[in-house]
């Protein structure tokens, strides 16, 4: 019986999920090309964090660096 639960819930919750894309889409259909780029503006100020990005750009500086410690045989790595 518990297959049948999580079978029923995975549906519910996949169903929700189109359910709410179909909603958006019909949102954008209804806009003109000006309200659709506000939104993209919008969703993407939303998404973009200035701090996570610095600290990724960060963490990708000092994995390049150990990785050319690592190939050049540089004895003290980073930890």
């Amino acid at each position: 019986m518990g297959g049948n639960s999580l079978s029923l819930t995975i549906t519910t919750t996949t169903m929700n999920a189109i359910v709410k894309k179909q909603a958006i889409l019909q949102s954008l259909d209804s806009m003109n090309t000006a309200e659709m780029d506000d939104v993209l503006d919008y969703i993407k100020q939303l998404l973009y964090n200035e701090r996570l990005d610095r600290d990724y750009q960060t963490f990708k500086k000092n994995a390049m660096d150990q990785i050319n410690k690592a190939l050049h045989g540089d004895e003290q790595l980073a930890v």
